[in-house]
């Protein structure tokens, strides 16, 4: 783009207002900006009270309590490790979302093998944070018994920060990896190289071995 274009203009500003990096590799300049992108201000609160704050909210769309606590804490755990754009902010696209009825805020998972042996977490319209973790929950179950497991997880809503699900499977002693991907027909996010269409939905991909020396999941 030209040097002042409105792109040019707006990420130079962005860049002044630490919602956006840059650094040079080789002659290319790597930039990486944040999902929360034009956030100028902040208000700080307490994890308790915004733990209960977030389980009252998802109590309010139609959560039965044990899954309004489950899932609020995990927007507030996303936020603890500064992986604020799956924070609490994600409470508004929830209610949206439950508004319009492309979930169901109490579906809760079941745990099913299909006819071929295979272990699927059914999220019946939930919460995908639900699901991921019962299914890491499971797989740590049968890692136990016979050394390894594969899981589906299918039939569910936002799955959250994935990255604390591989943690979760790495204290249990399994080296953990979860690559999930959303709906082409409702999350068209993703403009493929060289398109400015968003026809894709994102992709992720996050692994976590059990170790002291590396506490946190490495997630692209």
């Amino acid at each position: 783009n030209p040097p002042n274009s409105p792109t040019r203009v707006r990420l130079a500003q962005c860049v002044r207002q630490g919602t956006v990096t840059h650094k040079r590799v080789g002659g290319t300049c790597v930039m990486k900006a944040s999902k929360l992108l034009g956030v100028r201000s902040h208000v700080r609160v307490g994890h308790e009270p915004l733990r209960a704050l977030s389980a009252e909210i998802l109590s309010k769309i139609g959560c039965p309590h044990p899954i309004a606590v489950e899932v609020g804490d995990h927007l507030v755990e996303a936020e603890l490790a500064s992986v604020a754009s799956h924070g609490v902010v994600r409470l508004m696209q929830y209610a949206e979302q439950v508004n319009m009825r492309y979930m169901t805020p109490a579906g809760s998972p079941s745990v099913e093998r299909n006819e071929r042996g295979g272990w699927i977490v059914n999220g019946n319209d939930g919460f995908g944070i639900c699901a991921v973790r019962a299914a890491v929950l499971k797989g740590a179950e049968l890692m136990r018994e016979s050394g390894m497991a594969v899981l589906g997880v299918t039939n569910c809503g936002h799955t959250g920060r994935i990255g604390e699900f591989a943690e979760l499977g790495a204290r249990s002693g399994a080296f953990t990896m979860i690559i999930e991907g959303g709906s082409h027909e409702h999350w068209k996010q993703v403009a493929p190289h060289v398109s400015r269409l968003e026809i894709e939905s994102t992709r992720h991909t996050c692994v976590h071995k059990s170790t002291p020396s590396c506490p946190r999941s490495r997630s692209s």
